[in-house]
């Protein structure tokens, strides 16, 4: 899962001031949407599904971060959390290349 961070100046908010990113580790069940859940729009033919335990990681996914498999770059384009008692489980992230 990689975050990049953005930070700016107070007297130039509009002027990039630096740029990083965060990098984690993390370990995915990967599906396909189905076909009857792709409507071409919000969900496209080549989108995929990644469900990534939530206990042990420092950082809760949202869209716009990436998730990098070897060559491959995902980004993350919707994140809906299993949070049964305020007390996230799963996070399924909806990922695009």
């Amino acid at each position: 899962l990689r975050r990049a961070t953005v930070s700016t100046s107070a007297s130039t908010p509009w002027k990039q001031s630096s740029a990083s990113n965060t990098d984690e580790t993390v370990y995915a069940v990967r599906e396909e949407f189905k076909a009857d859940e792709i409507d071409g729009e919000n969900v496209k033919r080549s989108d995929l599904q990644l469900m990534v335990a939530a206990s042990g990681l420092s950082v809760t996914p949202i869209a716009g971060d990436r998730i990098i498999d070897g060559a491959t770059s995902y980004r993350v384009v919707n994140v809906d959390t299993l949070m049964p008692a305020s007390t996230a489980i799963t996070h399924t992230l909806q990922v695009r290349e």
